[in-house]
């Protein structure tokens, strides 16, 4: 709950240090006082905006502090320590506006942003007025409510996870079938460079190989007469081989003496035996049918032809025919992995809808027993003419969503036998409050916020139906510390605490200054609120009745 604000160099206020205790705690004062500048601040120091006007003089920074105790709420705690803050009995946020204009946000002295103050603030504070009753006029804010009084986090956090999934499922299903005709062109493609290679059948090494026969070819005259002139003068009768092989003979005859000269002419023998095998192999391939100048050539060309349309080297052809037939295969099972991922989609889609089933029961049966919490309520607010419905209805599918299927509503009616309709459009502003305040009075027990801040919930109202305003903002403050800014003596008679807002000129310069009241201050209070200016003795009286009937 709020335990203290301190406010400095705020609009109109100098400095201010409050207080605040469990409980109802009014705040009061004349038309113009400065009770708005006061939840202006709050609201600073819970994130809301802010620029240097509020500042109220040049040359030093408006700076508001809000200090909270939060002992008996964990899921707040858990929060904090979920966003890095060390977990404490007490919470201090502390807003700092400097004159050129830029903020500065503090979380237990934690330098922090204004997002992490305004998520905190969420948490800590609810702030209602007349034109700011998010609850009613949001319509995407009513599922949240209905939720909240449902209390069905488990069934709701099994559903996030169904719906990520679905959704996770569903985005690759739609990237497969993004790639589907990407895939198709693909797999014509790769089928087309595997046809017209294999066509050409190219091995490793070949270009190398037929480029060097191409220029032996190119000497095909040459090469063939010195072929000759190698051939017969190596095997003729009085050739190199000839003479080697009587050379050998004679050492022989003196093996001893001459063995390894006999053996370096035998080596010598085996070289020039394949040199000329080598010579044979050139002339028989350059004589042969087989080969002629113009076929290497055009096979040649083909296989650079087609190299340099695939942008490969023409060796390296038989490799890429190979890995492109790898490919193929990988692209030809995107059939598969469709199949695949669209039963998987398919599947979760159905799990989630399941669960979102059983999460739209809960909240129907819910709504029912909320309808007619809140009719209680507006039966003690005295409008008992009126009506209010919870209108759930199932989504079109483009919008369902991790919290369900369902479109939730709130709609009222404040004439017999008109037609409901969006609370906002067929309510007064007395209404409102009192539709806003049974709406809050029936979520007593499962709304988690420590603290609620009503400005001005009962305007357009008085009497009996103010009276019964202060009965239920003294029963909400059982369950939550209620902060009231009120113009209503029946709703002031109700509090626990009481806080009288004042302006003061002193040298030409308003000044807003806010006391706590003794109980003789307070019935004075009531009594000037009850008579105006002028506090009579009747009108004493008269307050003193009201506060001892509200206990």
């Amino acid at each position: 709950m709020l335990v203290s604000l301190s406010i400095k160099n705020f609009i109109l206020i100098d400095s201010l240090n409050l207080d605040f205790n469990q409980g109802l705690c009014v705040l009061s004062g004349e038309t113009g006082a400065g009770k708005s500048i006061i939840l202006d601040a709050l609201g600073l120091a819970l994130g809301r905006r802010a620029n240097a006007k509020l500042i109220k003089s040049e040359g030093s920074n408006a700076v508001i502090s809000a200090a909270f105790n939060i002992e008996q709420f964990p899921h707040i705690k858990e929060y904090l320590v979920s966003q890095g803050f060390e977990p404490a009995e007490t919470l201090i946020l502390r807003r700092v506006l400097e004159q050129s204009g830029k903020t500065k946000c503090y979380v237990n002295d934690i330098l922090s942003s204004v997002a992490a103050l305004e998520a905190i603030g969420e948490l800590l504070v609810e702030i209602s007025s007349q034109h700011d009753q998010k609850g009613l006029f949001n319509t995407s804010h009513h599922r949240l409510i209905l939720d909240e009084f449902s209390g069905n986090y488990r069934e709701l956090e099994a559903l996030g996870s169904a719906y990520k999934l679905w959704k996770e499922n569903e985005h690759k299903l739609n990237e497969i079938i993004g790639n589907k005709s990407k895939a198709e062109d693909e797999r014509n493609y790769l089928t087309h460079i595997i046809q017209e290679i294999s066509e050409l059948n190219p091995k490793v090494g070949e270009e190398e190989y037929l480029s060097t026969l191409r220029n032996s070819l190119r000497e095909k005259a040459k090469i063939q007469d010195i072929s000759n002139l190698v051939l017969n003068e190596a095997n003729s009768g009085s050739g190199i081989v000839a003479k080697l092989n009587n050379l050998i003979k004679a050492l022989t005859k003196v093996p001893n003496l001459f063995k390894e000269a006999e053996k370096s002419f035998e080596i010598g023998l085996i070289e020039i035996n394949e040199g000329i095998s080598q010579v044979e192999k050139v002339y028989g391939t350059i004589a042969s049918e087989k080969f002629n100048l113009n076929s290497v050539e055009e096979r040649l060309f083909n296989l650079k032809n087609i190299a340099r349309k695939y942008g490969v080297d023409p060796n390296s052809l038989e490799e890429f025919l190979i890995l492109t037939k790898e490919k193929l295969d990988r692209v030809s099972n995107y059939d598969k992995f469709y199949q695949e991922f669209k039963a998987d989609t398919e599947k979760s889609k159905l799990a989630y809808f399941k669960i979102a089933e059983q999460v739209s029961i809960i909240r129907k049966q819910n709504a029912i027993i909320l309808e007619k919490a809140v009719k209680v309520e507006l039966e003690q607010l005295k409008m008992g003419y009126a009506d209010f419905m919870i209108e759930s209805v199932t989504a079109n599918e483009n919008e369902w969503a991790a919290h369900g299927i369902d479109k939730v509503r709130f709609l009222a009616r404040t004439n017999p036998g008109s037609e409901f309709g969006y609370i906002n459009k067929i309510a007064s502003g007395g209404e409102l409050s009192r539709l806003f305040l049974s709406l809050r009075v029936a979520l007593a027990k499962v709304k988690s916020s420590p603290s609620i801040i009503f400005d001005e919930i009962d305007v357009g109202v008085g009497g009996a139906v103010a009276d019964s305003i202060g009965k239920k903002l003294k029963f909400l403050s059982g369950e939550h510390q209620v902060l009231v800014i009120t113009h209503q003596p029946q709703v002031a008679a109700y509090s626990d605490n009481h806080y009288l807002v004042s302006k003061n000129i002193i040298n030409n310069k308003a000044n807003v200054d806010v006391k706590e009241l003794t109980y003789e201050e307070k019935l004075h209070e009531i009594a000037r609120m009850l008579s105006g200016e002028d506090v009579t003795r009747e009108s004493v009286i008269a307050a003193e009745t009201l506060i001892k009937k509200a206990k």
